[in-house]
């Protein structure tokens, strides 16, 4: 592990990534130094990985974050792929994705070894509408993947091309507000509302059914024809 901290940091400042190697026969992980001078983390070398890391894990995401490293530990698991938020030094939340493989080596032991990247808030968050985007959506399915039932419902602005080439982009870009606005409107509390492809939104209820779909569905199409009456 010595040997794998020096390269770890002997190509961090090549690239704007963390780098990491979990040992999970040991129970020790090693970042790249890089690591320390953005993160509320006291130390880039340590071992009892599972409880050391609530100290630098935003609490609402530790327990998401160890759920797949347990899969992983237990081998259950070979990819690590999850978007979470760490606690940079000023204690703020930043959104980092971080991506990892096992490695098996001729003696058994096995690593996790991968990278941390800091998620821009563009990622997130759709400029136009300012409804959180596509990979904000999967983020929201996996930390409910265990719910069962639940409705989705998918919408699309008619003749939205044709809208932008004979009136221009920013007039669709305020067709596309005006429209997550007056769905917004009408949902109720337990409604998701996400801006997904071009001119689509989508919209999930955990607990909804073909009812409650309906009854969306009418109340957008009330208020999309109170609104173009206006």
């Amino acid at each position: 592990m010595d040997k794998m901290k020096d390269f770890l940091n002997l190509f961090a400042p090549c690239m704007n990534d963390y780098l990491f190697v979990f040992d999970l026969k040991q129970d020790r992980i090693i970042f790249s130094n890089n690591v320390l001078e953005k993160f509320n983390i006291s130390s880039s070398d340590f071992t009892d990985v599972i409880n050391n890391i609530s100290s630098f894990i935003y609490v609402d995401d530790y327990e998401l974050l160890v759920n797949d490293l347990k899969s992983i530990i237990e081998g259950r698991s070979n990819i690590h792929n999850i978007i979470y938020r760490m606690v940079d030094k000023k204690y703020e939340p930043v959104w980092i994705n971080c991506i990892g493989r096992i490695v098996t080596l001729k003696d058994d032991a096995r690593y996790l070894i991968g990278c941390i990247n800091e998620v821009s808030r563009k990622w997130y968050i759709d400029s136009t509408t300012g409804l959180v985007g596509e990979i904000g959506m999967k983020q929201f399915f996996y930390e409910n993947s265990s719910s069962n039932g639940g409705s989705l419902m998918m919408l699309g602005v008619d003749d939205f091309k044709s809208t932008i080439e004979k009136n221009g982009i920013d007039y669709g870009s305020f067709v596309l507000k005006r429209v997550a606005n007056v769905i917004k409107s009408v949902l109720n509390d337990q409604q998701k509302l996400f801006k997904y492809e071009y001119d689509q939104f989508i919209i999930v209820d955990l607990f909804g059914d073909i009812d409650s779909v309906i009854l969306c569905f009418n109340k957008i199409k009330e208020a999309l024809a109170d609104l173009y009456k206006k």
